[in-house]
């Protein structure tokens, strides 16, 4: 539990950090063009509230991505969760692997927009227990330039799980604070 309230903190010091800095002094960022590679990861903080994944969770994210055009990457990621499941149930341990698509706003300057749709697999411990799952991702981020070609980013993640047995189904809302740096 005590890892879960550090993990709360993590967003609040982005936003105060990307609010700190006089907007003179910002970095543009690079232009996206085709062939760029984001190298990227986040750490996570998600209540899930409903079904097998119901609980608190943190997330541990790292993700690369592949500029198909100026604002369209496509990439892929390995999302490790751990789940303090409610009610007395077992918590949980998770290991993801996903693909996903991310456009990005057209505007150039320190700070870019974007929305990401994905799609995994994966599997869910509980003890000697695993079930694998399948999981669709939607979320909406905004990220800010520290340098020309290094951002940090805040996003708000909608995820939901589902299982190949009989286990119900759930959702998880995240909030994740992560850094990328652009090659």
């Amino acid at each position: 539990m005590y890892l879960h309230k550090i993990l709360l903190l993590f967003p609040l010091v982005g936003l105060i950090s990307c609010s700190s800095n006089p907007i003179g002094s910002k970095p543009v960022g690079q232009p996206f063009t085709a062939g760029t590679i984001r190298l990227g990861g986040d750490l996570g903080y998600s209540s899930n509230g409903t079904g097998t994944m119901n609980g608190d969770a943190a997330h541990l994210n790292g993700n690369a991505g592949y500029f198909v055009t100026d604002t369209i990457e496509l990439g892929g990621s390995i999302n490790i969760e751990d789940v303090n499941a409610k009610n007395g149930a077992a918590d949980l341990e998770g290991v993801f692997f996903n693909l996903y698509g991310r456009a990005y706003s057209t505007s150039i300057g320190p700070f870019r927009t974007f929305a990401e749709l994905g799609a995994g697999l994966g599997t869910i411990e509980a003890g000697a227990a695993e079930a694998d799952v399948q999981l669709v991702q939607v979320s909406i981020g905004m990220m800010e330039f520290i340098t020309d070609n290094i951002s940090v980013e805040l996003a708000l993640e909608e995820t939901l799980y589902l299982f190949d047995s009989p286990a119900v189904d759930g959702f998880g809302l995240s909030l994740n604070l992560g850094v990328s740096m652009f090659l």
